[in-house]
């Protein structure tokens, strides 16, 4: 290639213009892409014959086409001509294109050589990804002098990091650089004599003195792409802005105001574009602008009347509160909705929405429809206490799924029934409530804790764990109120334990647990007091420590490798010996002894006060396996009567300083 051009071009140049890029790997280039899209179209229309045809006709012609462009452009040039040349006319006239196969957005402006991903991402690399170890150049020279040797990649975004008056020898390894002017270079500088090295000195500053020309010729065309990248934008901004004023100059003309243009993504992408408004566009997009103008006003009336209906509803909320105290009876007032159910009732939407809800809510107002509320409110508390009950149900299919089937409809009356038993037991996931209720209570306190929100806004339930949403659309302990888990099925098994008729009213067993005759024998010092606990409590304890005598279970280690100690289940519901009693009168409960040594006390409690790591068991981290060993299971509060209850009652261990651990969290 170097033989056709001037001879005034010397070799150490030459070597450089008349390169070809590398041909990129087949399968991850442009052209591979196209062929496979090709075969794939083909094998679709069931032109599979023709494809095996095409497919014979390139079996000896190269993986990618490779074209470098006019180089009789430069061959009829002398250096100091093609070097002259603007920077303009270079770009536009030389800008070759070294893949023809698709469209290639990778320019290397100082070689004005187009790439398309796959071969820019072939034919350059960094100077310090470089494998230059058969070549067998020391490290200084590759550092120091290699790289101002090699044409450098000029980016726009780079333009800092380059001088105005650039040299060769500003050039670092760090830079990138073109792979076949890379390979090149060091073939016709190797082959140089060592000695004497004058011949070397000459080829390095021959290739000095072009590094810096074409570096410059790179620099300025990016500085010319960039003053007319701002010269378009700045046309395109003021385009904008003319066409922008002359709409809003005809709107202004038609009676629109300012306040009537919508801030929205359709309204400015009619405004905001850069081209002139002439009167057909203006016949174009007049009707689309009125449009929206319309839809900004019917939006800004509703969201002003949607403002005046929540001032209404919250002029009822007292009047509700008393409507509630004066008007319903005792045993439908526990079950009433709260205030913002009670605003979604047919009438109050009706009253606070009528003449544009502009009239405020009165006393006089509300005692106009005192008849059709109070029937709103009673048909409500049905539909409630029907989805207390369909929560009980939920929650017996979920532990007996044999004995899944669809809940039977029952009368008003046998809802009552089954809402007041021991065994309907509910709990809140709104807020810390760390007891069950019964299912007057739990509407008592979503009454009046949660006034503000929705009954149970996911109400029926979609199931628990759909397998077809996404994790992050799963449910999250919805509904808010629901059947307590495990509840229903471990109070039957303590009716039966205490041998109670499964039919026995909560608030009877309640009022039992109140006088301290009905208690947990483990003795915890976590339980609360009886007058300040109830039967809710009480089974929720219990459920509790079943279940985490369950987990530790199923995250120990096998049998064979536990240590001389044991876990013992003290929360049975079963056996001799239920974990529940009921005290006759005079009857005192005996609790299991957790007394503590003094000196084991006081090394712990010292030991507690000053380290801020996590305390737990060591019997049960012992006995769990590796992964599980950071579950909050084992965690032990930072409480001396409780550490040794827990030793007594789950290992029968006595306190001492070896049965805790601290382990970071």
């Amino acid at each position: 290639m170097s033989a056709n051009l001037p001879a005034d071009i010397p070799e150490s140049v030459a070597l450089s213009i008349g390169l070809k890029p590398l041909q990129a790997p087949f399968y991850f280039s442009r052209a591979g892409k196209a062929a496979r899209k090709e075969r794939n179209v083909t094998l679709k229309s069931g032109r599979a014959a023709e494809l095996q045809e095409q497919k014979e006709k390139r079996s000896n012609s190269k993986t990618i086409r490779v074209r470098v462009g006019r180089l009789t452009d430069l061959m009829d040039m002398s250096i100091d001509i093609f070097l002259e040349v603007s920077e303009e006319y270079r770009y536009l006239l030389n800008a070759y294109q070294a893949c023809g196969v698709a469209r290639s957005t990778n320019t290397d402006f100082a070689r004005s050589l187009r790439f398309c991903a796959p071969c820019y991402k072939t034919n350059f690399k960094r100077g310090d990804e470089l494998n230059l170890s058969s070549y067998k150049l020391s490290d200084q020279f590759i550092k120091n002098t290699l790289s101002a040797m090699l044409v450098s990649v000029v980016k726009g975004y780079d333009m800092d990091n380059f001088p105005n008056e650039f040299n060769a020898k500003s050039n670092w390894i760090h830079r990138t650089f073109y792979l076949p002017e890379v390979k090149a270079v060091l073939v016709r500088y190797t082959a140089l004599p060592v000695e004497p090295s004058e011949e070397r000195i000459a080829f390095i500053r021959e290739r000095h003195k072009y590094v810096t020309t074409m570096q410059t010729h790179g620099l300025d065309v990016v500085r010319w792409l960039s003053k007319a990248y701002q010269h378009k934008r700045e046309g395109e901004n003021n385009a904008r802005e003319g066409r922008a004023a002359a709409i809003l100059r005809k709107l202004e003309g038609l009676g629109y105001t300012p306040s009537d243009y919508p801030d929205s993504d359709a309204w400015n992408k009619i405004l905001n574009q850069p081209r002139e408004l002439t009167d057909r566009i203006w016949t174009t997009v007049r009707p689309k602008l009125e449009a929206l103008i319309k839809q900004k006003r019917e939006d800004d009336g509703h969201a002003q009347f949607e403002a005046r209906l929540k001032e209404r509803f919250a002029e009822f909320q007292p009047i509700y509160e008393e409507f509630i105290r004066l008007v319903l009876q005792d045993h439908v007032r526990d079950f009433a909705p709260n205030w913002t159910d009670a605003c979604r009732l047919p009438c109050i939407v009706e009253l606070a929405s009528s003449d544009g809800a502009f009239p405020r809510v009165t006393f006089e107002r509300v005692a106009a429809i005192d008849v059709r509320l109070r029937t709103e409110v009673l048909d409500s508390i049905c539909q409630i206490k029907r989805d207390l009950l369909e929560m009980l149900h939920r929650e017996h299919c979920r532990v007996h799924p044999r004995d899944a089937r669809p809940m039977p409809h029952l009368g008003m009356e046998q809802v009552d029934a089954e809402l007041v038993k021991a065994t309907s037991l509910f709990v809140c996931h709104r807020c810390p409530l760390q007891t069950a209720a019964s299912a007057s209570q739990i509407c008592v306190h979503w009454r009046t804790e949660h006034p503000e929100l929705k009954w149970n806004d996911a109400w029926p339930i979609d199931e628990m764990f759909d397998r077809r949403r996404k994790r992050s659309e799963w449910p999250k302990l919805l509904p808010w109120v629901c059947a307590m888990p495990s509840g229903p099925s471990c109070a039957k098994n303590a009716l039966v334990a205490l041998g109670i008729p499964d039919d026995t009213p909560y608030i009877a067993l309640d009022d039992v647990v109140r006088q301290g005759r009905l208690l947990c024998l483990c003795g915890s010092p976590a339980f609360p007091a009886p007058s300040e606990s109830g039967w809710g409590a009480l089974i929720k304890h219990v459920a509790d420590e079943q279940a985490w005598h369950h987990r530790m279970q199923l995250f120990s280690k096998p049998n064979g490798s536990w240590h001389s100690f044991q876990l013992i289940e003290n929360h049975s519901l079963s056996g001799p010996n239920p974990c529940l009693k009921l005290l006759s009168e005079g009857e005192r409960a005996e609790v299991p002894d957790y007394s503590m040594p003094a000196d084991a006390a006081a090394v712990i409690t010292t030991r507690l006060e000053h380290d801020q790591r996590q305390p737990v068991c060591s019997f049960c981290y012992s006995m769990l396996k590796d992964g599980s060993k950071r579950t909050h299971d084992i965690h032990l509060p930072r409480d001396i009567a409780h550490i040794a209850h827990h030793l007594k009652t789950r290992h029968d261990e006595t306190l001492s300083d070896k049965c805790i651990l601290f382990v970071d969290v």
